[in-house]
């Protein structure tokens, strides 16, 4: 077996989106690769955001849940150190095909990661409030 057919036998499956209905070449690559790949690498992210708060942890878990919404965004859109440990953790799962096409138009993709990254985290915003609230609970 290839590293890319393991790449890709490990993926998870999603049923719920229609391959053959992704009409943009952006929209197919974002709903054949990049949702597969944050949907197996989750917990992986949770783990790099919350690692990446340490320091602004206790400040993170007192803030409303709206502003908590918008730190995640902030740190998705502004810290370039955290955005690009967050795409090269997804771009080292990427098969040869899939780096070839990412290579090409890997700006337009970037934002499309960021963006899924970032709705992902937002979401599981409870999750991550009760992950460092495990990690320390003095700090919180």
């Amino acid at each position: 077996m290839t590293k890319d057919e393991t790449i890709l036998q490990l993926r998870p499956e999603i049923p719920q989106i229609d391959l053959q209905r992704s009409q943009h070449p952006h929209e197919h690559f974002q709903n054949a690769t990049l949702r597969p790949l944050l949907k197996q690498h989750n917990d992986l992210l949770m783990r790099l955001f919350i690692h990446h708060l340490d320091k602004q942890r206790s400040a993170f878990v007192r803030a409303s849940a709206l502003q908590q919404e918008e730190k995640i965004g902030q740190i998705l859109q502004r810290n370039q150190g955290f955005r690009q440990l967050l795409i090269g953790t997804l771009i080292a799962w990427f098969t040869e095909e899939e780096w070839g096409v990412y290579s090409l138009q890997g700006s337009a993709l970037n934002r499309r990661i960021i963006s899924m990254a970032t709705r992902r985290l937002q979401s599981q915003r409870v999750e991550l409030l009760r992950r460092l609230r495990e990690l320390s609970p003095a700090k919180s």
